[in-house]
């Protein structure tokens, strides 16, 4: 992971949360569901969260892209190692980065007013769906960028 593919997958969707984040909760009124009331950050903030896995998967496709354009991935399938490990690798790093990024949009969003409810079904889920949709994304692009 280099300083630029680490500020794209966290940096962007940092921005995303904190300028549309402040920009928009004077301008959309608070909601209330069940007698709970929200603000626009409690919206936004678990969709920049689901937005870490697209973008940790499209930096891999992409990664894959531009690394056969300057011919690295052919060195490194000649090696002793398997490609599809080598893509596995890539993939579970990728899930990870997207890990990350959601640990780092969720500490950033507190701060700035999100309304959470914490529970560990929930948790649960929200780390499977994160897991699954990283996987999946970053499968996804692999699969499209060699072609």
């Amino acid at each position: 992971m280099d300083p630029a593919s680490l500020t794209v997958i966290i940096g962007l969707p940092a921005m995303y949360l904190i300028f549309l984040g402040t920009m928009f909760v004077s301008i959309v009124s608070d909601f209330s569901i069940s007698g709970v009331s929200f603000n626009y950050m409690s919206y936004l903030a678990p969709g920049i969260v689901a937005f870490q896995t697209v973008m940790a998967g499209t930096i891999g496709g992409s990664m894959l892209w531009l690394d056969r354009r300057y011919g690295m991935f052919s060195q490194i399938l000649s090696d002793h190692l398997l490609g599809r490990n080598i893509l596995l690798v890539s993939c579970w790093r990728r899930t990870a980065a997207s890990l990350a990024g959601a640990v780092v949009m969720m500490g950033i969003s507190i701060p700035l007013g999100t309304h959470t409810v914490f529970s560990f079904g929930g948790f649960g889920l929200v780390l499977l769906n994160l897991v699954v949709g990283a996987i999946f994304f970053s499968s996804l692009m692999l699969f499209i960028a060699p072609k």
